[in-house]
């Protein structure tokens, strides 16, 4: 009914007035008293952080080609950035103003504007560093971070970029949603309330935010020791310093927790209704209530949100296919191939040119197939994204949303065994026709696990690709076989990624050969370049 209304509305432009929650009235109205103090601040005084145009496009050439060979979603980079910038200013270079060092490299990087960012603003950079000092004060210079370390100055990290780049609607969005699925969720399972409640603010933030591992042991980290987010000091850290290794072990254990994946996927389509929320808001700030009042107005705001997204996505889709691409091409050629080829030569004494183009070519052309070949999204799924919004912002009593308990021991039994099963039989399929193509143990080796890497990318940027699909149930033979029978493959790629993360050596090679002694450079390069200028100006 709802849904042929929204139709009806949208067809004949009759306005009719929504009637919005409590719940959600406090939400518009956080939001609106954010933007209402963000409008009255005074804009920041004094010399700002300047970079030559020259040292800035340098410097971001370099971090494009440095995030070529390590992987990562876009919306993660920055805050890896910080952290990456900050291991090295701190236990490298050893450098006492490491704020004002960190400003300048996310300025010439463009993670921040240039000519904006007053230099005042490393004072207070300086000063969340100070707080943390003492909690990584046993890293060298190898940079050997125990678990617990890294954990920690993850958290440094996160911390920073609260402070450089405030999202308090995000806040609010995260913990409405929170509260809006919490009395709607039905969980008969063993886990404590605490900790499904842990488990629910997990998903909460994946779905709405696509809160990676680094943000969520951010968030845990405060959750567990009390302390908000932008609100760390020295005596709450000396305070809960003994408490460190227990509450990462903990954060391990949320993170690690099977019932989350199932959580995740059943609040989906909510997950979307709260981002378009989320989109009207960003985009109408005071003005939100006004929208959302108005039924004619809010779907048609959201319409319009909707389509741009779409073409966003696409955009992105391509871009984010390209980088995956380039990334399979380059460690395939820096690191594949001599194996291959020296295998060949050496061992087997006969070189096969045909597995070795196979490999060489057919990796980044299936990529290439994963992400062009993905259908849009369409009126149908706009209209729904509506309904569910109207049913968001009303309070309406939605269908409860079912988290099962694990199955018993048994079946818990015959569901490993037959994927086992599934396991043996993808890799064994692939490999028996890999051999009937007269690859080597070697080649074989590459091509699996080059396969496994590729599903896995196609897949997670098709899933992005496809993140403002309403899930309606589909219960197709053919797409239940094929994920069946790949899923072993994708899950493969999927531990390839994050162990490959670990211990990548074209990172560990930048980051420890190359960064220091490019970003000397860029700082003389840029002064030398400031020098010319002031001299031009004297000659004038």
């Amino acid at each position: 009914v709802r849904f042929q209304k929204i139709l009806f509305c949208g067809i004949f432009k009759i306005h009719y007035m929504n009637t919005l929650s409590p719940d959600f009235q406090k939400l518009l109205s956080d939001c609106a008293d954010t933007y209402t103090k963000n409008a009255l601040k005074e804009a920041p005084t004094g010399t700002t952080i300047s970079i030559h145009a020259l040292t800035a496009r340098a410097a971001t050439v370099y971090e494009k080609v440095r995030y070529l060979v390590d992987y990562k979603d876009e919306h993660v980079i920055r805050r890896s950035a910080i952290e990456r910038i900050l291991k090295r200013i701190l236990f490298i270079e050893n450098k006492q103003e490491a704020g004002k060092a960190l400003l300048h490299e996310l300025v010439s990087g463009r993670y921040l504007p240039n000519d904006t960012i007053p230099e005042s603003e490393a004072v207070a950079i300086q000063a969340i560093i100070d707080v943390f000092r003492p909690c990584l004060s046993t890293i060298k210079a190898s940079l050997r971070l125990t678990h617990t370390e890294q954990v920690i100055f993850t958290v440094l990290a996160s911390e920073v970029e609260a402070h450089l780049f405030p999202d308090a609607i995000d806040e609010y969005l995260s913990n409405a949603f929170f509260a809006y699925l919490k009395p709607r969720i039905q969980y008969d399972g063993d886990l404590s309330p605490e900790a499904f409640d842990t488990q629910l603010f997990i998903a909460c933030r994946k779905g709405l935010l696509k809160s990676d591992d680094g943000d969520l042991r951010y968030q845990l980290f405060c959750r567990m020791l009390g302390i908000a987010p932008r609100q760390f000091n020295a005596e709450a850290l000396t305070f809960a310093r003994p408490r460190y290794a227990e509450v990462v072990a903990r954060i391990d254990d949320a993170l690690s927790e099977p019932i989350g994946a199932s959580l995740l996927g059943r609040i989906k389509n909510h997950a979307i209704y709260f981002y378009f929320i989320r989109e009207i808001i960003i985009r109408h700030k005071t003005g939100a209530g006004e929208i959302v009042s108005d039924t004619a107005r809010l779907d048609e705001a959201v319409r319009t949100a909707l389509t741009e997204k779409y073409e966003i996505e696409n955009t992105k889709l391509k871009r984010s296919g390209t980088r995956a691409i380039l990334y399979i091409l380059a460690t395939k050629v820096l690191l594949a191939l001599p194996f291959e080829a020296l295998y060949e030569w050496y061992i087997i004494k006969s070189v096969h040119y045909t597995p070795l183009a196979i490999n060489l070519l057919f990796h980044p052309s299936l990529l290439f197939l994963l992400t062009r070949n993905i259908k849009p999204l369409g009126d149908d799924n706009t209209a729904r994204v509506i309904a569910g919004i109207h049913e968001v912002i009303s309070g309406d009593a939605s269908k409860p949303i079912v988290i099962r308990a694990k199955e018993s021991g048994t079946l818990q039994f015959l569901f490993s065994a037959l994927y086992i099963a599934l396991f043996a039989l993808s890799f064994g399929l692939l490999i028996w026709l890999l051999t009937a193509l007269s690859f080597n143990p070697v080649s074989i080796i590459f091509f699996v696990l080059f396969v496994a890497l590729v599903s896995y990318f196609g897949l997670r940027i098709r899933h992005n690709a496809e993140r403002w699909r309403v899930y309606v149930n589909n219960d197709k033979v053919w797409p239940l076989f094929w994920n069946s029978l790949t899923l072993p493959v994708v899950r493969l790629g999927m531990w390839l990624t994050r162990t490959f993360s670990a211990i990548n050596v074209f990172v560990f090679v930048m980051d420890f050969l190359v960064e220091s002694s490019f970003k000397i450079i860029l700082k003389v390069f840029d002064s030398f370049l400031t020098f010319l200028k002031d001299k031009k100006e004297e000659t004038y």
